[in-house]
């Protein structure tokens, strides 16, 4: 009985694994900054020795474009909203890559907030 059910949990654990893997985020990376979808917990933002968590893309996204440009940006802050709730555990294959992409590259020269 021991068997089967340690069989199960292998099984489980597969499919969980197969089903991470087909709704993961690209991993977007930029100027040696990476931003990968780690697990179904975190994402993260990689830059030469740091490494951070996070668990929204929002604040992922946030602290990838602080890492770029070296500031915040009141636009990119708008622009993150829009992924407030997208945690890592969601399916994030239809997110449009490209997009996010061209607002970290954007840079805006003297925002006034």
């Amino acid at each position: 009985m021991s068997s089967k059910n340690n069989q199960n949990l292998i099984n489980d654990k597969s499919i969980a694994q197969k089903e991470f893997e087909a709704n993961r985020l690209k991993e977007i990376e930029l100027n040696n900054i990476k931003l990968i979808h780690a697990d179904r917990f975190n994402f993260t933002v990689e830059k030469n020795s740091f490494k951070g968590y996070f668990g929204t893309l929002k604040y992922t996204l946030r602290r990838f474009y602080k890492l770029l440009h070296g500031k915040s940006s009141m636009r990119f802050e708008i622009f993150t909203n829009q992924y407030r709730s997208q945690k890592a555990y969601m399916p994030c294959n239809m997110i449009d890559i490209e997009l996010i992409k061209k607002e970290l590259q954007t840079e805006v020269e003297d925002e006034k907030a």
